[in-house]
């Protein structure tokens, strides 16, 4: 299903996959910080703060660009915004447990895989059914 210009008013094309991108890019900082643990250099306070920085930017960048998103959805009168919203809802929840766990257990690597994984299919699938 296609929205079409419906939504001509909303900086869709633009703003929103400007967003989309950043997540993506906040996610590859925190692989980064995985492939640091990996090269030996353990769970150093260093790679901890950055990790729960990056993953803080991420949470805070996926609260944004769902807001947004979820207007523009509701502009347009998309039929399934109520599902797209639990989706969104189901991603910030993962992202706040695990923000509250990061500073008081080892880096967990399949944070960083699920946030990839979870954007990646997104995009693909719910996102997909809303494009321009």
């Amino acid at each position: 299903m296609s929205i079409g210009s419906a939504g001509s008013e909303f900086p869709r094309t633009g703003f929103l996959d400007r967003q989309r991108q950043e997540m993506q890019n906040l996610v590859g900082h925190l692989s980064v910080c995985l492939d640091n643990l990996s090269m030996g250099d353990g769970n150093s306070a260093e790679i901890r703060r950055a990790y729960f920085w990056k993953l803080n930017d991420l949470f805070e960048a996926a609260i944004v660009h769902f807001r947004c998103e979820e207007e523009w959805l509701a502009a347009v009168c998309y039929p399934f915004l109520a599902e797209h919203q639990m989706e969104h809802g189901h991603f910030i929840e993962k992202m706040s447990e695990a923000l509250l766990l990061a500073n008081e257990k080892p880096i967990d690597p399949t944070t960083v895989k699920y946030a990839a994984e979870w954007i990646g299919k997104h995009e693909r699938k719910s996102d997909g059914n809303h494009a321009e």
